[in-house]
């Protein structure tokens, strides 16, 4: 029977969290024949800009010997500059993304200039059950090095959850495989995989690091047969799914503070974007985009998502002085969002 959940993600990290000794005992590179070690090297640990300043860290997967490489969509959202080193101690490369879902929660990106890569063994979610034994391994507290891993068992299966990163911003999933291993920060995007070594899920959730949950100690999963079917249609070109985007996404080019609210909050702005050319400044606060009133840092978002580069749409603002203000700007190409 599905349920329901509200929980913070084990989102990438700006500044990764120093462990306290109590948090994650169980940080290990993985032991000796727990997983081929073809998969350890296909385990790709992600790093980025943020487009507003700042670093993050997550874990993907390779797919294909081309180079792609699954991931959440949260780990790539608002980046720039990615890279990514395999198996943690690997050469590094860079990677940009194809496409992404943030309704699922599933992006893929491709690393530039590299070929005959070992590839993750992909496994069949539709078999497991719960008390399974399962293993989370992944890029803990964007420390690097050779994969983490977070041991534990399936605790629940179809599982509706809310999940957010603390930004005001937050999705609903669905199908989530739920498993009791101790996710961390930097995890999000790394294989769940199977006794045999197989991955049978995706970590994208977790409640871990004195963080605040009504589930303490759950850690979720995309199931990997749906993150490979939202593959699939990324792969197509997106067609069919209005959730899928390709390509890049619509840059205003301002930064808001999270927490705002009655509006969008300017904590900076990218030089030479849609927004300084409108005039737009930090302490300024958005109050509406294409005549939608903004209340939030996640209400700019959602109504950004809906719309294209090169596409123009007015921009209403009260300056930090009281006045308000509105124009009409082209929004730029950027990062995904």
């Amino acid at each position: 029977m599905p349920s329901t959940a509200e929980l913070p993600r084990d989102s990438t990290q700006q500044t990764p969290p120093t462990p306290n000794g109590n948090e994650r005992p169980d940080i290990v590179p993985p032991a000796d024949g727990a997983t081929p070690a073809t998969a350890v090297q296909a385990i790709a640990d992600i790093n980025a800009r943020l487009a507003g300043g700042g670093q993050v860290a997550g874990t993907g997967m390779v797919i294909t010997a081309s180079g792609e490489v699954l991931t959440n969509n949260h780990v790539i959202e608002a980046t720039t500059s990615i890279t990514v080193q395999l198996g943690g101690t690997g050469t590094s490369y860079a990677a940009r993304v194809i496409g992404e879902d943030p309704t699922d929660d599933v992006a893929l990106m491709q690393i530039e200039g590299a070929s005959a890569l070992a590839t993750v063994p992909i496994g069949d979610s539709a078999t497991l059950s719960v008390g399974q034994a399962v293993t989370a391994l992944g890029n803990a507290f964007g420390r690097g090095g050779a994969p983490a891993r977070a041991e534990g068992v399936i605790t629940a299966l179809d599982q509706t959850i809310t999940a957010g990163d603390g930004s005001g911003s937050a999705e609903t999933l669905s199908g989530m495989i739920e498993i009791n291993a101790a996710i961390a920060p930097g995890d999000s995007g790394g294989p769940v995989i199977d006794s045999a070594g197989r991955v049978i899920g995706m970590t994208t959730a977790g409640s871990q690091n004195g963080r605040v949950s009504t589930r303490p100690g759950a850690g979720f999963a995309v199931a990997i047969n749906k993150a490979m079917a939202v593959v699939r249609q990324i792969e197509a070109g997106g067609g069919g799914s209005a959730n899928i985007h390709i390509g890049p996404g619509p840059l205003l080019g301002v930064e808001v503070d999270s927490q705002s609210r009655d509006g969008a909050l300017v904590a900076g702005v990218t030089t030479g974007g849609p927004a300084a050319a409108a005039g737009i400044t930090a302490g300024d606060r958005i109050t509406a985009l294409a005549g939608r009133p903004v209340g939030s840092a996640a209400d700019l978002r959602t109504i950004l998502r809906q719309y294209t580069p090169g596409q123009r749409i007015t921009v209403r603002w009260v300056t930090s002085a009281g006045a308000a203000r509105s124009a009409t700007v082209a929004l730029a190409s950027g990062p995904p969002i």
